[in-house]
């Protein structure tokens, strides 16, 4: 790539990314994009050509950074790094860096300096430990959790969900929070011995990321919590009206906690799984003689079945509700 085709590419990255930043700050009803994460942005239809820029720029930064497209350059830079991070991320930075261009980098020092300078120019706060620059642990912050670490932590949450949410909440964040540090959880809570296991598995793969996965068990813990609350069976989490409804509640579109494609299939199966005390009250908001098919596909009425609640499948209003002991059981 020549650096005018370069700078052409750049200089129509920069005016789409520009164009999907002000789209994104009217859609959240932010006052400003200086309000906005990339974690809030989606520039996934522009990856391709924002990675065919990271070998050019970083062989011709240090004279790219001397023209007048200067600032365009390191904004779309930065964009470019922070895609990669959502899309490839892969057990580091410099190593998703070599995956995604397909190139070993010959200068280590112009690939640090470059991270450096760009970093600094969008605002982002690199922390050092032990002599080492954590651009990962920062990038991840401000990018959200990557895609090939999504389904993991969704499994770990829900391994959480299922032992501690009985605890109050901030009690069970707590614990959370100690256990991803490094503190051991007391053996009380996560009886199964695969599921303690699993746990921590899914800790040692994430806990150098623990403020990150911490902010996004906050809000899975407000969904689930509120998914736990709806006692109506006309709560459907695939109907976009229903979703607008939820997210007014929470404050964030419960669709991109995590880039997971499956997240909103994960919700609506657990709002199909009912314990018997939530198919009680469920039972008592529909009309007494409401006709419901049994486990055993017998038709009864919600006043019979209230009496005799067992666990398996219910056919109610055309849908198929599960009742067991656990909802989250089945879900990973």
């Amino acid at each position: 790539m020549t650096i005018k085709e370069c700078l052409d590419i750049i200089e129509k990255l920069y005016r789409e990314i520009s164009i999907i930043e002000e789209n994104t700050v009217q859609a959240l009803s932010l006052s400003s994009s200086d309000d906005l994460h990339q974690e809030d942005l989606d520039f996934s239809n522009l990856y391709i050509e924002l990675k065919s820029l990271l070998i050019p720029v970083l062989e011709n930064y240090k004279y790219l950074f001397k023209t007048s497209y200067a600032s365009k350059i390191k904004k779309v830079y930065y964009v470019a790094l922070c895609e990669m991070i959502k899309q490839d991320f892969y057990r580091g930075m410099l190593i998703t860096f070599r995956n995604v261009t397909g190139t070993n980098i010959s200068n280590m020092n112009h690939y640090y300096d470059l991270l450096s300078i760009v970093s600094r120019s969008q605002g982002l706060q690199i922390e050092q430990k032990a002599g080492r620059r954590m651009f990962e642990r920062a990038y991840i912050l401000e990018t959200g959790i990557p895609r090939n670490m999504s389904k993991n932590v969704m499994k770990m949450f829900l391994i959480y969900w299922r032992y501690f949410r009985e605890e109050e909440k901030l009690k069970r964040l707590e614990l959370f929070r100690s256990y991803l540090q490094g503190q051991e959880y007391e053996d009380e809570y996560i009886l199964d011995p695969k599921d303690a296991e699993l746990f921590e598995k899914y800790r040692e793969e994430l806990c150098e990321y623990s403020d990150k996965v911490y902010l996004v068990f906050n809000k899975l813990d407000d969904i689930f919590s509120l998914l736990d609350s709806y006692n109506d069976l006309d709560i459907d989490v695939t109907n976009s009206s229903y979703i607008e409804q939820i997210n007014a509640k929470l404050g964030y579109d419960m669709r991109t906690v995590l880039r997971d494609s499956d997240i909103s299939k994960i919700y609506d199966a657990y709002m199909r799984k009912l314990t018997i005390s939530k198919f009680k009250k469920i039972l008592r908001n529909l009309p007494r003689k409401e006709t419901i098919i049994t486990p055993k596909g017998f038709t009864s009425n919600s006043e019979k079945i209230e009496k005799n609640i067992v666990c398996g499948i219910y056919g109610i209003r055309g849908n198929k509700y599960e009742v067991v002991i656990d909802p989250t059981i089945g879900l990973e």
